[in-house]
C-alpha cells in the first residue's frame, strides 16, 4: 500500500482525507495530543483495519473523537450533568470521558464493552476532517501497538509507511501525551488516565474530588478487562530496557555509575552536572525541565533511544502531580513498572580503637541498614565456596582445614610476608566482598545504607559511596580500647596502632569518639541530618 502524505493546512488534502474515511479507509491525523489512527468508528471493517495496522490487540478499546458535543448524543444512553459540566469546560481539548454507549456503536470498536471512549480534539486539522466527513472517528495513537505514541508526522511514517491509506501532517503536536481519560458510569468519576487535563481541574469543574484508578500507577491482572486504553498491555515502549530510579540526582548517579546502564533519559538541567561525572553511560538524552516540557518531549525521547540502539536505558522519572503524573505513567508502562530507589550509601571507617564498631551499631538503632565487611569477609570463605579454593590454589591447600574451614592464622603466615603476598590477597577477597556488598545494596531499596568497612578507602566500595565519615579518637582512648576488647599487650597494642598511622583520611567527614556512645550518637544524627536528602527518612533521628 503506497501512503499519500497530506498536507493539515490544505483545505483540498482536508477533503481527500475525509473522502478516504467516508470510503472506510484508516489514516493518521494531528491531535494537540499525538497523531491518531482515525476510521469510521461506525464500520467494524474500519475499525479492523486500525487494530490490522497497529497489530493492536482486541481487548483493547478505542478512543471515539467527534466535532462537539452534540455529535456524542447518538453514541451513547445518556450524557450525564457531570459530562455536560466537563464538556463544557474543556472540550475542544485533552479530555476523554467514558460513558454508557448506545447498542449501535459496534462491539469492536469499544473492545465489547458496553460503554464508549469519547472526546473533542483540540486542532484544526482533526476538527475540520471531523466536521467534513461527518463521522465519529476511532483514534488510537497512529504506531505500531506498544511503541512510543508519535508527536510528529515522521514518527508515524517510520512507523505505519505503507500500513495505511495516508499521513495527514500537521506538525508537533503541542501537549504530547495522551488524553486524560475519566470514567463517568458510575456513583464517582475514577480517572482511568492522566492527562493534558488534571485531577485537581477536574475536581475544580465538579465541585468534589473524584478518584484515581489504581492501574494508574500498577499493572491491570492479567485477567482483568481494561476500560480505557494503556491501561493494560506495554504501552509506549522503545526497544531499550527502562528502569525508573527514583530519587537525588546524587543517587541516580551513584546507582548508574554501579550499575552501568547503556543510557540515560534524564531533565535538561541534569545533563551538564552528569557529563562532569564519569558515567560508563553510551547516551544521555534529556526530555524537559518542568511538567509541561517533559510530557511534549517524552515520546520522542523514547524514540531518540531506539535510534541510539541502546538496551539498558535508566529514567530520571518526573513528579507525579498535575500533567507531571501523565508523562510519570507514560514512563511506568514504557518501562512495564520497573522502578528502582537507590541507597544513600555513607561509608564507614577509621583506625583500630577509634570505635568504628560502636558508631555502626548506633547508626543501625537510628534505622540505617549496616553492610559490615568484617561479615562478609568471614562469609565469602565458607567451606566449599569459591573464594576459599581460590586462596587454597594460591597460598596452599594447608590453609583449609580438615572440616573444610578456613585456617585464618595459616592464611595470615602466608599471605602477609610482602607487599605482593597480600595484593594475591586483596584481589582475591576485596573482589568477593564488593561484589556482595552491592548485592546487599540492590537489596535494600529505598534505605539509608551504611558500610563499614576498615579499609573502605582503599577499595572499590569508596567510589560508590555518598558520603563518607571517618570515625578518630585521641591515641591513648584507642591504646585502652584496644586492651580491653582485644586483650593483647600494652606493646601489640602500640605496633597494631602504629601500622596504621600513616593513614589518609583527608577530605571525609571526621567524628571525634573520646567521650562514649551517647555523644558518638549526638554525632551521628547531626551529620545525618545534614546529608541526608529530605526524601530520605530514619526512624530514630
Amino acid at each position: 500500500m503506497t501512503t499519500l502524505n497530506l498536507q493539515a493546512h490544505s483545505p483540498n488534502d482536508i477533503l481527500v482525507a475525509a473522502h478516504m474515511l467516508r470510503a472506510g479507509e484508516v489514516l493518521a491525523m494531528p491531535t494537540e495530543t499525538v497523531y491518531g489512527l482515525a476510521a469510521n468508528a461506525l464500520s467494524p471493517a474500519a475499525v479492523a483495519k486500525i487494530f490490522t495496522a497497529k497489530g493492536r490487540p482486541q481487548d483493547n478499546p478505542l478512543i471515539v473523537h467527534i466535532a462537539d458535543a452534540k455529535q456524542a448524543l447518538p453514541l451513547v444512553r445518556e450524557f450525564p450533568l457531570p459530562a455536560k459540566q466537563l464538556a463544557a469546560a474543556f472540550w475542544p481539548g485533552p479530555l476523554t470521558m467514558i460513558l454508557p454507549k448506545h447498542p449501535s456503536v459496534p462491539v469492536a470498536t469499544t473492545a465489547g464493552l458496553d460503554t464508549i471512549a469519547l472526546r473533542v480534539p483540540n486542532h484544526p486539522a482533526a476538527l475540520a476532517l471531523l466536521q467534513v466527513c461527518e463521522l465519529p472517528l476511532a483514534a488510537p495513537s497512529a504506531n505500531r501497538s506498544g511503541s512510543p505514541s508519535p508527536t510528529t508526522a515522521q514518527h508515524v511514517r517510520d512507523d505505519l509507511n505503507g500500513r495505511i491509506a495516508a499521513i495527514v501532517d500537521g506538525g508537533a503536536c503541542t501537549l504530547g501525551v495522551e488524553s486524560t481519560v475519566l470514567d463517568l458510569t458510575g456513583s464517582t468519576p475514577v480517572l482511568l488516565r492522566p492527562g493534558g487535563v488534571t485531577q485537581a481541574q477536574i475536581e475544580q469543574v465538579l465541585g468534589r474530588e473524584i478518584a484515581v484508578s489504581l492501574a494508574v500507577t500498577q499493572p491491570l491482572g492479567e485477567h482483568e478487562q481494561p476500560a480505557s486504553p494503556g491501561l493494560k498491555h506495554r504501552h509506549y515502549a522503545p526497544k531499550a530496557q527502562l528502569t525508573l530510579v527514583h530519587g537525588t540526582l546524587r543517587a541516580f548517579a551513584a546507582y548508574a555509575k554501579r550499575e552501568q546502564p547503556e543510557g540515560l533519559l534524564v531533565f535538561d538541567s541534569d545533563v551538564e552536572i552528569l557529563l562532569k561525572i564519569d558515567l560508563p553511560v553510551c547516551a544521555i538524552v534529556p526530555y524537559g525541565n518542568d511538567a509541561s516540557e517533559q510530557a511534549q518531549q517524552l515520546f520522542g525521547a523514547l524514540r531518540e533511544l531506539d535510534k541510539r540502539r541502546l538496551h539498558t536505558v535508566f529514567v530520571r522519572p518526573p513528579a507525579q502531580d498535575g500533567i507531571g503524573l501523565a508523562a510519570y505513567n507514560r514512563l511506568l508502562r514504557a518501562a512495564d513498572f520497573r522502578t528502582q530507589s537507590p541507597n544513600f550509601v555513607l561509608g564507614l571507617c577509621g583506625p583500630t580503637g577509634a570505635g568504628k564498631s560502636t558508631a555502626a551499631t548506633l547508626l543501625a538503632n537510628m534505622g540505617c541498614l549496616v553492610i559490615d565487611c568484617d561479615d562478609l569477609a568471614r562469609e565469602i570463605v565458607h567451606p566449599g565456596s569459591p573464594v576459599l579454593r581460590e586462596l587454597a590454589a594460591d597460598f596452599g591447600a594447608e590453609i583449609v582445614r580438615d572440616d573444610g574451614t578456613l585456617n585464618r592464622g595459616e592464611l595470615a603466615a602466608r599471605a602477609f610476608v610482602n607487599a605482593d603476598t597480600r595484593r594475591v590477597l586483596n584481589a582475591i577477597t576485596h573482589k568477593a566482598i564488593t561484589a556482595l556488598a552491592f548485592e546487599r545494596m540492590r537489596a535494600a531499596q529505598g534505605r539509608v545504607v551504611v558500610v563499614d568497612a576498615a579499609v573502605l578507602l582503599e577499595s572499590e566500595i569508596a567510589h560508590h559511596c555518598d558520603h563518607i565519615a571517618v570515625i578518630t579518637a585521641p591515641d591513648d582512648v584507642r591504646r585502652a580500647r584496644i586492651l580491653a576488647r582485644d586483650g593483647m599487650t600494652a606493646d601489640a597494642a602500640d605496633q597494631r596502632m602504629a601500622a596504621q598511622a600513616n593513614m589518609d583520611f583527608s577530605g571525609h567527614t571526621t567524628i571525634d569518639n573520646a567521650q562514649g556512645e551517647e555523644e558518638l550518637a549526638a554525632k551521628l544524627r547531626e551529620l545525618l541530618t545534614s546529608i541526608l536528602p529530605m526524601d530520605y527518612t530514619l526512624s530514630q533521628l
